[in-house]
């Protein structure tokens, strides 16, 4: 029926000369704005969302079913064939480019609501100012790699400003009125639960989120059991514990300077500088090809940093449902633009080549006669009307003689990325210019008094230029002159990472979380008590969902079940072992000998890490599972060369990886990796009896 279908074409109004499209912008900058169209857009994005919510359950474009499209309700959406019982690709080259038409969605209906909706509503005086706000806006996204600034202590990473309060002041046709917040979470229409069976067909069945009538982030601090979530009726409108986000996000720090656990924005740098596309984009494991992290890999640790315990973001059938859930994939968003920026021919050879650019990506529409996009027409943000700051095209710097010039826009990307985010290239120069600590810390890891957090109101760099007693002391740098001055041109280093791959569907698609650490394991269980450990480097996150097959679930994720669908992760471990080594931190073993890292060459890693590496998998709640029920399960510990710049415009070079087998065949539980597991191209076995390269 021509004409019955809703097309996704972004917000067109707000476009400008020479190519200008309205900049998504960060959610704290954007919040925090004071300027006159900001503070107009502040009050018609909440008012927007607060109306989306009072839609109708059943209405196709109501937050809810909008929501819905990441998996539950389980209905079809606006008629698009629903064999798969599910729409969202994860798992897939197409895990970026799917979710682009998905954000642009809930952005260009909630323009429809300001313009339509809520604008008629003012003084017709008002109507051209605030309209022209509205053409300007655009969908925030949440930077969640960068610290932002505190009100004391140095920057941290943190939750939006904008998720923080219950109640908002904005600006109304009325006057300005205090409100309620939407972004502070989800509430159903009149209260009623997502599972109610007044719903049907439009019900939520995941568990134990069918009673819940509002979104919740670490609803359960110290853990609950399914059956006893969202029993009453506070817990079932909504718990919003930000806090413990914050917690999750939290890096911790040596009293003395350096952090001792994985960084987000070296995470998020490596991810970037990853070819070709599809192992950019997808976790799905590519056994023997080396490829281990990804774009999907970082975007599901922060659905479980936001979720937590019985958070809907945290789980993918109900993850869309919070508000959180959109400014996140907003900056996964941001990701793929950085890297089509970074790596213009790759782009055009996976567009050109890769059957996948041009598979549909449903349901979502291109037009009102039922045609769905595909990655060749979402690949430019600028096709839907947007983009963001760091990927400008009209922008001198991005032009030669005033046409967009991609070679200028990747060498000014490398800039911006290594100075906001290259936290590995940072630590090796700081490395290069400081001295290791004599005598040892007399303050073991996993002493509490020793570590900090990055709350503390005493900079690091004061630390790290303190007294011989408390940390490493900078070498003099000769008068007139910068450290940069003494630097090489090319800082080379060994650079080690943690790896795993396992099945996705290992625990019947119950999620899990492996999680690393050098130093003891803690006693005990719970989220605060294993995933708040000072020993704990990083960790990887299953991001899944039981297979309900007695419920009509995911037919896709049913056949990624069958097929055993591997998954893949890894997290860089140099800096954390860089800062035990030039802070001489005592690591207690089980024999009651302390060790501590004598340098950051194999033939010490390697012992070191044999004594001091360990991991752990837990379910949601934080309690430790028995790896010998995840027989897939391979953990592996790698050492590369990583190549950094003082040239900020040369992004740093990781190459050349080959699995430290000594570290983990000895695992008792069997998931350490082997050398018969082929993980990476060179099979060769890295040990202390064989001489390294």
């Amino acid at each position: 029926m021509v004409g019955q279908y809703y097309p996704i074409l972004g917000i067109q109004p707000g476009r400008g000369p020479n190519g200008h499209v309205p900049v998504r912008m960060e959610v704290d900058e954007w919040w925090s704005s004071k300027k006159p169209i900001h503070i107009s857009q502040h009050s018609l994005a909440i008012e927007a969302l607060n109306k989306m919510y009072e839609l109708s359950p059943h209405d196709k474009l109501s937050y809810y079913q909008i929501a819905g499209i990441h998996n539950q309700p389980i209905v079809p959406w606006d008629g698009a064939p629903f064999e798969n019982k599910n729409y969202c690709m994860h798992s897939s080259p197409n895990f970026p480019t799917w979710h682009r038409p998905y954000v642009v969605l809930l952005e260009q209906k909630m323009y429809e609501v300001m313009v339509n909706e809520i604008i008629p509503e003012y003084h017709p005086e008002d109507q051209p100012e605030l309209k022209h706000a509205a053409d300007q806006w655009r969908f925030p996204f949440w930077d969640w790699a960068t610290k932002k600034p505190q009100e004391s202590g140095p920057p941290e990473y943190d939750v939006p400003k904008l998720i923080k309060e219950k109640y908002v002041e904005i600006r109304t046709p009325k006057g300005t009125e205090k409100v309620i917040n939407p972004f502070w979470g989800f509430r159903m229409k009149d209260g009623v639960a997502m599972g109610d069976a007044k719903l049907a067909p439009d019900v939520v069945t995941r568990e134990p989120f069918t009673r819940s009538s509002g979104t919740s982030r670490h609803a359960y601090e110290d853990g609950c059991k399914e059956e006893l979530a969202f029993n009453t009726d506070e817990q079932k409108t909504g718990i919003q514990n930000n806090d413990g986000v914050v917690e999750e996000l939290t890096q911790w720090k040596w009293q003395a300077g350096g952090s001792l656990t994985t960084s987000l924005r070296d995470w998020f740098y490596r991810i970037l500088l990853i070819t070709p596309y599809p192992n950019f984009a997808t976790k799905k494991a590519d056994i023997g090809a080396g490829k281990m992290t990804s774009c999907e890999d970082i975007h599901d640790v922060m659905h479980d940093w936001g979720g937590g315990s019985f958070g809907h973001m945290g789980a993918p059938a109900i993850g869309a449902m919070d508000p959180l859930f959109w400014l996140h994939h907003c900056n996964v968003d941001r990701m793929l633009d950085l890297w089509a920026g970074m790596h213009p021919q790759e782009s055009k050879e996976w567009l050109s080549d890769d059957p996948d650019a041009v598979a549909p990506l449903i349901p979502f529409r291109s037009n009102q006669y039922g045609d769905y996009l595909n990655a060749r027409d979402c690949w430019e943000s600028e096709f839907f009307g947007y983009t963001y700051p760091e990927t400008r095209k009209w922008i001198p710097a991005h032009q030669t003689d005033n046409k967009f010039d991609e070679k200028k826009m990747a060498t000014e990307l490398a800039k911006t990325l290594n100075l906001k985010y290259n936290s590995a290239a940072q630590a090796q120069k700081k490395s290069h210019l400081t001295k290791v600590r004599d005598p040892p810390s007399d303050k073991p890891i996993s002493h509490p008094d020793a570590v900090i957090d990055t709350k503390s109101s005493k900079p690091v760099d004061e630390m790290i230029n303190g007294d011989e007693h408390h940390g490493v002391k900078i070498t003099n740098v000769p008068d007139g002159q910068k450290a940069e001055d003494v630097l090489p041109e090319v800082i080379t280093a060994h650079d080690y990472i943690a790896n795993v791959t396992f099945e996705k569907y290992a625990l019947d698609g119950n999620p899990f979380t492996i999680r690393f650490f050098i130093g003891s394991v803690p006693k005990g269980s719970g989220r605060k008590t294993v995933g708040g450990a000072l020993t704990q480097v990083g960790e990887i996150y299953n991001f899944v969902d039981p297979v309900e097959f007695d419920k009509g679930g995911c037919a896709n994720c049913a056949k990624q079940k069958r097929e055993r669908i591997q998954s893949s992760g890894s997290i860089a471990l140099t800096n954390a072992l860089l800062t035990r080594h030039k802070q001489q931190i005592p690591h207690d073993h089980e024999s009651g000998e302390k060790h501590t890292l004598k340098s950051m060459d194999p033939e010490d890693v390697i012992p070191f890490l044999i004594k001091h590496f360990h991991w752990r998998v837990t379910d949601r709640e934080g309690h430790i599972i028995d790896k010998s029920r995840i027989l897939s399960l391979k953990v592996s510990v790698a050492m590369g060369t990583g190549e950094h710049y003082t040239d900020d415009s040369k992004l740093s070079n990781f190459t050349n990886y080959k699995i430290l087998y000594d570290i983990t065949k000895g695992s008792e539980s069997g998931t350490g990796a082997h050398p018969d597991d082929n993980l990476f191209p060179d099979h060769e076995e890295l040990s202390l009896e064989k001489p390294t390269a």
